[in-house]
C-alpha cells in the first residue's frame, strides 16, 4: 500500500472518527435537552397539580360555606316561624293580650329579646311587624321590653313595610343605623333608644 493510500485511509477513519464523536455529541446534547424538557414537564405538572388541588379546596371550601349558609338560614327561618307561631297562640290564648300574665309577658320578653340576638336585621324587621301588629310593641299596651336588645340595619321604612306603625315601642332598644325612612311614628316610644345612624327623614 502507498503511501498516498494510507494517508487517505486514515483520513477517512479520522472522518468517521470525528463523526462518531460528533453523533455522541449531539446524542449527549438531546438527552440532556430531553431531561431538561422532561424535568421541566415534572415540574408543570406538579404545579397544576398544586393548582388544581387549590382550586378543588377552594371550590369544596365555598361549596361548604353556601351549604352551612342555607342551613343557617333554613334554621333561622324556623326559629322565626316558631317563635310568632308560639307568641300567635299565646296571644291567642290569653284574649289578645299577655298584660294579665305578668309571669308569661316575662317569660315572652326574655326570650322574644333571644330570638332577636340570632336572626339578623332582615328577620328582626319581619318579628318587630309582628310584634306591634300583636299590639306586643304598642305604646299604652304593657309593650315587651327590648332594653338593651341590637336592632342594628334593620329597615323599618316605609316603602319596605308597607303600613303604619304608630304607637311603636322600641324604649331602651340599639337601633343604629336602622331607616324610619316615610314611616308614621306617632305616639312612638323611643325613650332611652341609641338612635345613632338612625335615619328618620319624613318621618311624622
Amino acid at each position: 500500500m502507498s503511501l498516498e493510500q494510507r494517508k487517505h485511509e486514515l483520513e477517512i477513519e479520522q472522518a468517521r472518527y470525528d463523526t462518531l464523536q460528533e453523533q455522541r455529541r449531539e446524542d449527549v446534547l438531546i438527552a440532556v435537552q430531553r431531561h431538561e424538557q422532561d424535568k421541566e414537564i415534572a415540574r408543570l405538572q406538579r404545579e397544576n397539580d398544586r393548582i388544581m388541588a387549590e382550586q378543588k379546596q377552594e371550590t369544596e371550601m365555598v361549596l361548604e360555606q353556601q351549604r352551612y349558609d342555607q342551613e343557617r338560614a333554613r334554621y333561622l327561618d324556623a326559629l322565626l316561624l316558631s317563635h310568632i307561631y308560639e307568641l300567635g297562640q299565646l296571644v291567642k290564648e290569653n284574649n289578645g293580650s299577655l298584660i294579665a300574665n305578668p309571669t308569661i309577658h316575662a317569660l315572652v320578653c326574655a326570650k322574644t329579646l333571644n330570638i332577636f340576638r340570632q336572626i339578623g336585621p332582615d328577620r328582626s324587621t319581619q318579628l318587630i311587624l309582628f310584634l306591634h301588629d300583636a299590639r306586643l310593641l304598642k305604646t299604652e299596651e304593657n309593650p315587651l321590653d327590648l332594653s338593651g336588645v341590637q336592632l342594628t340595619g334593620i329597615d323599618l321604612s316605609a316603602s319596605t313595610i308597607q303600613r303604619p306603625i304608630y304607637k311603636l315601642s322600641l324604649a331602651g332598644a340599639r337601633l343604629n343605623n336602622v331607616s324610619f325612612v316615610g314611616c308614621d311614628l306617632s305616639y312612638g316610644d323611643f325613650t332611652r333608644a341609641d338612635l345613632s345612624g338612625t335615619n328618620l327623614s319624613r318621618c311624622s
